[in-house]
């Protein structure tokens, strides 16, 4: 995103004598890392909608070019942002997995963000803003200064107005599409972070310009001109602060982790590298870190779980594992509510307490499980490590929360 809204304010910021190709060449770079932005996370396309809102603003209210010019441009930045996402279909398609790209690019992500109520969405908003109130409210801040500035037709003529106009305008669109979603995962407003940075340098900026000019101080200056100093204090402290709060509460955390993760520890002495292990959940890391292959291409289940997905999908999902046998499945429900428990028992008492569903569909797979493997050991995080043994497993004293299930021997 930074090197979208650089290359568009250096753009912005040529010269009239800069040759019109040049400038046109710049904007199909633009189109380019735009289209690299949605491939990247959909939501990220406040960016290059903002641009084309900025295009459109300079044509109909600067009149500093004719509307064919416009036209050059705004056809030039959609093609250049269409290009990359041409070459990834082609390329998916000649591999034969267009349609598996499509399915997880557009349907789940749909699907996945129209799942949720409105309010949902408003508290995961509320939840971004938790993250990172300290930059937002500067930012914000900054963002209010601006538009009042636009309104009194103080910086129109000033070269941070067009990147200043682009933030300004993604800003609330990124909230509305970082909330569209309805989950309040902290990686998701990260996109946050680019725009916020920009505002709240600009609103410190004019704040120093107009509290005292340099920021020069020394024992003898005027207490006038401590001012800004006092004013940079606070603005810091904001930063500060709730920082070293976070980072505190962080190490705390970490710091009663186990020193030893027990999952990798049991995946590697019950399974060999030739072996699938199936991580019921989104814990696809341990297959990662274990080298053991996932039976399914779903290595997380969160498309297939949702009832309205695809039906050939989730079949697909229940033959692959039926037809790869998974040496191990790890039930990993216990820490995500999302994920329905493999026990019966613990299922009916997941559904009833957290309102939630899945399609009927999956029974087959649950019978499945419950026909053709049995559960080991339960690994939980407290003060007791209980030791289960059954044929031909190697079970030692593991602590974590997660329930295992090995595959009967046949």
């Amino acid at each position: 995103m930074f090197l979208v809204l650089f290359a568009f304010w250096f753009n912005s910021n040529l010269t009239k004598n800069t040759l019109i190709s040049f400038q046109l060449a710049k904007l199909g770079l633009i189109g380019i890392l735009s289209g690299f932005l949605f491939l990247l996370k959909p939501n990220l396309v406040s960016i290059p909608f903002s641009i084309l809102i900025f295009l459109g603003f300079s044509y109909y209210f600067r009149r500093e070019e004719g509307f064919e010019s416009f036209g050059k441009k705004i056809i030039i930045l959609i093609t250049g942002t269409i290009f990359p996402i041409l070459i990834f279909s082609v390329y998916f398609f000649l591999k034969g997995s267009f349609f598996d790209f499509y399915e997880a690019v557009i349907t789940y992500n749909l699907l996945y963000s129209s799942s949720s109520p409105i309010t949902t969405k408003l508290f995961s908003i509320l939840n971004g803003l938790n993250f990172i109130y300290s930059l937002f409210i500067i930012a914000f801040a900054g963002w209010c200064l601006w538009i009042v500035s636009v309104l009194l037709n103080k910086n129109q003529k000033d070269k941070r107005f067009s990147l200043l106009f682009i933030v300004s305008i993604s800003l609330p669109i990124e909230i509305l599409l970082t909330g569209f979603s309805g989950r309040g995962y902290g990686h998701y407003f990260m996109s946050w972070l680019p725009i916020c940075a920009i505002l709240a340098t600009y609103f410190i900026y004019e704040l120093m310009e107009n509290l005292g000019g340099k920021f020069q101080i020394s024992l003898y200056n005027k207490i006038s001109n401590i001012k800004p100093f006092i004013i940079l204090t606070l603005i810091l402290a904001l930063f500060i602060v709730p920082s070293v709060s976070m980072i505190g509460s962080n190490i705390i955390a970490f710091s009663k982790l186990p020193q030893k993760d027990t999952c990798l520890d049991i995946i590697e002495n019950q399974t060999s590298t030739q072996d699938y292990v199936l991580m019921w959940g989104a814990e696809t890391k341990y297959n990662f870190l274990t080298g053991r292959k996932s039976p399914t291409k779903y290595t997380y289940q969160y498309p297939i779980l949702n009832v309205g997905y695809n039906q050939p999908e989730k079949m697909r999902f229940i033959s692959e594992v039926k037809k790869n046998r998974p040496m191990l499945i790890i039930d990993t429900s216990a820490t995500n509510d999302i994920i329905p428990p493999l026990n019966k028992t613990k299922r009916d008492e997941w559904s009833n307490i957290n309102n939630n569903q899945y399609d009927e569909i999956f029974e087959n797979f649950f019978n499945y499980i419950e026909v053709n493997y049995k559960m080991i050991t339960k690994l939980n995080e407290s003060r007791w490590d209980p030791t289960i043994r059954i044929k031909n497993c190697k079970i030692g004293n593991y602590s974590t929360a997660r329930s295992l299930y090995v595959g009967l021997e046949t």
